[in-house]
């Protein structure tokens, strides 16, 4: 909701933005803590492995496709096979997005990584489920997979939560700065 809001314009805000004396050296650490905060540059053998398993995905989703559509197989199981060449795709379209940037982006990535974790999981859980004609036991193990796939999503529901109280505590920072600095000319 606040990312709507932040793409709205608002002339009253801009106006009073614009008549704002603003220190550049402070606005300047200012940003680059915010990039520190918010940006890991990843080193180039990184970049080199998130792209072979780009491409390792890519070549799982092509295999994953010519099975889903060569062989005589049940609904299901082309259902399954459907489901991974999407999610193969998804994997390889994010693991090279980060490796031709060279950087992860905490706000956008790490929220996106989770999610694609967990909608992955929660998925093969239940066509698991759904493959078992019998019912057997060994479909709880299916879903015992959400379990972490949970973990990694509250965990990173907190970091974010966490960078966001830091990206407060930095603008207060910076504010305060700025009226420190403003305080012994408006004495005068």
């Amino acid at each position: 909701m606040s990312e709507t809001r932040k793409n709205v314009p608002n002339p009253l805000r801009d106006r009073l933005l614009a008549a704002e004396r603003v220190n550049g050296a402070l606005r300047t650490e200012y940003e680059r803590k915010m990039t520190i905060m918010w940006q890991r540059t990843i080193s180039m053998p990184k970049r080199v492995w998130f792209a072979v398993l780009a491409t390792a995905c890519l070549a799982a989703s092509a295999l994953m496709f010519e099975l889903q559509i060569s062989d005589p197989l049940p609904t299901v199981a082309r259902v399954g096979l459907g489901l991974g060449t999407v999610f193969s795709l998804g994997w390889a379209a994010f693991l090279g997005r980060i490796a031709w940037r060279g950087e992860f982006t905490m706000k956008r990535d790490a929220t996106l990584y989770a999610t694609m974790v967990w909608v992955f999981t929660l998925a093969m859980a239940v066509l698991l489920a759904v493959m078992s004609r019998n019912r057997d036991p060994f479909v709880i193990y299916g879903f015992l997979f959400l379990l972490p796939a949970s973990v990694i999503v509250l965990r990173t529901a907190m970091e974010q939560s966490e960078l966001r109280t830091q990206e407060r505590l930095l603008g207060l920072e910076y504010k305060l700065a700025l009226l420190a600095e403003r305080a012994p000319q408006q004495a005068s």
